[in-house]
């Protein structure tokens, strides 16, 4: 599997510029909004269903991928997403909803078309090695960048060890490499 980065703050905005073309640009917008600012996996993040989230404090799922219960509070800037996006749906509907059906139910935007919004908008921009993760692996960066606790984002991402989320966040790697530029023989 490839590796996949964080991107900088600054990159947030020149992707939403980039991602909010043609007819499904505000939806697409969205989908990224919704990632890079709740560190949910694209596997939760499509399973997640207008009722979940609409005029709630807090979104409570059962990860997938863990079988983890998580139970993440959505700040006002999340919330006030959920509410223009959501205008006209349904409870039931997905919240990222395709514009195909099966057998004339309703079916959330594949993992795959999330890729290729997301790859399409960053290659664009010059972005390399992004996927959907890097959203995942971006909030828990910043989060850490801003509070420094390492305990938090272990708890925040579900991970059940410190060493599992320095390594995830790539900063043990950063670090060592850190040490060795101040470290010579001669």
């Amino acid at each position: 599997m490839k590796r996949v980065y964080p991107i900088e703050q600054d990159q947030v905005k020149l992707i939403r510029q980039s991602i909010n073309t043609g007819t499904f640009g505000d939806r697409n917008e969205f989908l990224f909004l919704f990632m890079v600012n709740t560190a949910l996996r694209i596997s939760d993040i499509l399973k997640i269903k207008v009722g979940m989230v609409r005029s709630k404090e807090y979104l409570e799922l059962v990860e997938q991928k863990t079988d983890k219960y998580k139970k993440f509070a959505m700040n006002s800037f999340l919330k006030n997403l959920i509410n223009k996006h959501t205008k006209g749906m349904q409870n039931d509907d997905y919240l990222f909803q395709s514009r195909k059906s099966k057998n004339g139910e309703s079916k959330p935007i594949s993992r795959m078309q999330a890729h290729r919004i997301l790859k399409d908008a960053t290659e664009k921009i010059g972005i390399k090695d992004f996927a959907a993760h890097s959203c995942r692996k971006t909030y828990a960066r910043l989060i850490y960048e801003k509070t420094g606790d390492i305990s938090f984002v272990m708890r925040l991402l579900n991970h059940s060890s410190e060493a599992m989320t320095l390594n995830y966040l790539h900063l043990t790697e950063e670090k060592d490499n850190e040490r060795i530029m101040d470290f010579s023989l001669s």
